[in-house]
């Protein structure tokens, strides 16, 4: 175990007398040392097995274990052999120096000691051990840096080669995999005749996870329009290509479940349940805010659409009145494919929409968006520029919130997909 660079060195004192193992203790501790006694051979190899010190200062004659057979149990011993030990020892006999130091001991102290000879010894010791460290780390880095720095030479013009190679086919794949991700995704500006409906989405890299949804529930027979549509932007976890893949099979699953006869609620269980099996690997989620406008009653004398939103983790959704005021939707719940709605379930929020008023749904790439300061776009400026928004068509209020968000963006690149869809009821 390497001596801390910054922490106090750990020494085992070991002596079967409490007079003598009291005095070094103390000394020890004085001078800013830990110490951990040990009263005989036994106690000490438990100890620096379970904790091994950075020093052992070993009392020779101890009775049923000595300190030679203790030394000799810890030199064979991988986890303690590196551990200089300092022998304590009444006896000032050469023999008994010599046997100190063929049984792996580095210094040999003669009772009655010196507490300025003790402290000298253990604090030469450790700086030799610290030393002896710094050398064969410096040595072994050394080494590394030698054979990378030749490994690199060599290969450089081949890897320039390669990556450049890599790099262009990469550019071609990303740019096929764009087109491609942006086919997924329906028209930014369908035509229906009760909604006018505007949106955009933009990748932070070449690919993302971002997506947008609409539908309209058709009836089973008859000519009229439906009167039941559905919306959702979705926000899947990380970016790239891992992002891209994701967003697929989420819009795969979303458009399946479209076939199903379920409340917004029961069609995020859905959802989070179906695209586990996708996130459970790669520990990835997809936050969306879905929401339904039902038009059934939008031309009785009330003239109003009954709206139910749940949300799975995304931005909740803001609503500007007819009259020019600006509601949030404080709603929240798990993003899909934790796995764990069927137990928490979604909370469901219904409101009346008249004639002119105007939904905003968006992926959280529009409220974190940062200038070159660092600085977030944020709610509170979201709000505002909501509310300043022209209020004549979806794609109106749209372009002005784009517009802001570049603005205040400036030159910094922008480090989120960014989505934002406008569902507006027309007067």
């Amino acid at each position: 175990m390497p001596i801390s660079k910054t922490g106090k060195p750990v020494i085992l004192v070991v002596d079967d007398t409490h007079a003598n193992l009291k005095v070094l203790v103390s000394m020890l501790n004085k001078q800013g040392y830990k110490t951990r006694p040990a009263i005989n051979g036994q106690v000490a190899l438990t100890s620096v097995i379970i904790s091994p010190p950075d020093l052992v200062l070993l009392d020779i004659n101890m009775p049923d274990m000595n300190g030679y057979e203790v030394c000799r149990l810890m030199k064979q011993n991988k986890k303690t052999s590196h551990i200089p030990i300092i022998f304590i020892s009444a006896s000032d006999e050469t023999t008994d120096k010599v046997k100190a130091f063929e049984m792996g001991g580095i210094d040999y102290i003669t009772k009655p000691f010196k507490a300025k000879e003790v402290l000298a010894r253990v604090e030469t010791h450790l700086t030799l051990q610290r030393l002896q460290q710094d050398m064969q780390e410096k040595n072994k880095q050394l080494e590394q840096e030698v054979t990378e720095r030749k490994s690199i030479e060599e290969n450089l013009q081949i890897a320039y080669c390669d990556v450049k190679q890599l790099n262009d086919r990469l550019q071609e794949d990303l740019a096929l995999a764009y087109q491609i991700q942006q086919s997924l995704l329906p028209p930014p500006y369908p035509n229906w005749s009760q909604l006018d409906i505007a949106c955009f989405t933009m990748p932070a890299r070449e690919i993302g996870g971002d997506f947008y949804r609409y539908h309209a529930f058709h009836k089973t027979s008859g000519t009229q329009p439906p009167n039941r549509y559905a919306f959702a932007v979705g926000d899947v976890s990380g970016k790239g290509t891992s992002a891209a893949l994701l967003m697929a099979a989420c819009l795969s699953q979303f458009d399946a479940s479209l076939s199903k006869d379920m409340t917004p609620e029961e069609r995020l269980i859905y959802l989070d349940k179906a695209i586990f099996p996708y996130t459970n690997t790669g520990h990835q989620n997809c936050a969306m805010c879905y929401m339904e406008i039902d038009m059934a009653d939008f031309h009785d004398a009330s003239c109003q659409a009954a709206l139910r939103v749940v949300n799975a983790g995304c931005i909740p959704p803001y609503i500007k009145r007819h009259d020019g005021s600006v509601e949030w939707i404080e709603i929240g719940g798990i993003p899909l494919g934790v796995g764990i709605s069927h137990e928490t379930g979604y909370y469901e929020y219904s409101t009346k929409l008249a004639k002119g008023d105007v939904l905003v749904l968006m992926s959280d790439g529009i409220v974190e968006a940062m200038n070159i300061s660092k600085i977030m776009f944020g709610f509170n400026r979201l709000m505002k520029t909501i509310e300043s928004a022209p209020h004549t068509r979806a794609i109106d209020l749209l372009e002005h919130v784009k517009q802001e968000i570049m603005t205040f963006i400036g030159d910094a690149e922008p480090h989120d997909d960014m989505t934002i869809m406008v569902v507006q009821i027309f007067n």
